[in-house]
């Protein structure tokens, strides 16, 4: 689909979205997105939608545990 700006023609893409979650405890998260470079702004446990390449980036994000203890991840998938 194309679309006009001003005197050019841009064409629209479509960006396919999911919903995450910030599992980091902190009130405020802001995190770029490692393909698109979009600042996605997390606030206390808050869902937003996210651009699907980022987001398979962004899922495999864990935390290790300490002492043997077991990784958490930084994102969590909401369908």
């Amino acid at each position: 689909m194309e679309i006009r700006s001003g005197s050019r023609r841009v064409r629209e893409q479509n960006v396919e979205t999911v919903r995450l979650r910030s599992m980091l405890g902190a009130g405020k998260v802001i995190y770029p997105g490692p393909v698109t470079g979009k600042i996605y702004e997390f606030i206390r446990a808050e869902i937003l939608e996210v651009n699907k390449d980022d987001a398979d980036i962004m899922l495999q994000r864990v935390r290790k545990g300490c002492c043997g203890g077991s990784s958490s991840p930084y994102f969590d998938l909401v369908l």
